[in-house]
């Protein structure tokens, strides 16, 4: 690329890629309402082998399947999908709406707490000015467990949030 070879620091050569950079997985976004992001660490039950992409750091994407068929899944497997009332949002901007909605996702994903290992992706809208889109994103905290409620620490940690 012309610029790489003419900036002065990381920072300037980040303004002119056209796509999101590797450390965010490196990939425009192809999301919709409901898909689910897994935390870094999240453990699954056995046989529940699940495909999933990189999509950030410290998160991945579950593709092949929806937040409600992974919610019967976990659950014939005896573990818990606890949907969390937290939510977080946030905006991006890029040149595609694919572009714009990814790094409004990263943004939004680096406001889950570390306590949540997953995280579904809401209400996206996006808005179109001339020469670049603007995707307002929102994501729902979950959390994929064994036990069948949070331990007494992180429902105080959640009480302290609201």
């Amino acid at each position: 690329m012309f610029f790489q070879s003419h900036c002065n620091s990381d920072w300037d050569c980040r303004r002119f890629r056209r796509y999101p950079s590797a450390r965010s997985g490196g990939k425009p976004a192809s999301v919709k309402q409901h898909t689910l992001f897994l935390g870094k660490g999240c453990i699954l039950s056995d046989g529940l082998d699940l495909p999933q992409e990189p999509f950030s750091e410290g998160w991945t994407e579950a593709t092949e399947t929806t937040t409600s068929e992974l919610d019967a899944r976990i659950r014939s497997a005896g573990w818990h999908f606890v949907w969390i009332e937290d939510s977080h949002s946030s905006r991006g901007l890029g040149r595609t709406p694919e572009t714009a909605i990814h790094r409004g996702l990263v943004r939004a994903l680096k406001e889950v707490k570390g306590r949540f290992n997953a995280a579904e992706v809401g209400p996206l809208h996006i808005a179109r000015y001339p020469g670049f889109r603007m995707a307002s994103v929102t994501l729902h905290t979950r959390q994929i467990q064994m036990q069948t409620s949070l331990d007494r620490a992180d429902r105080m940690d959640i009480q302290k949030a609201w």
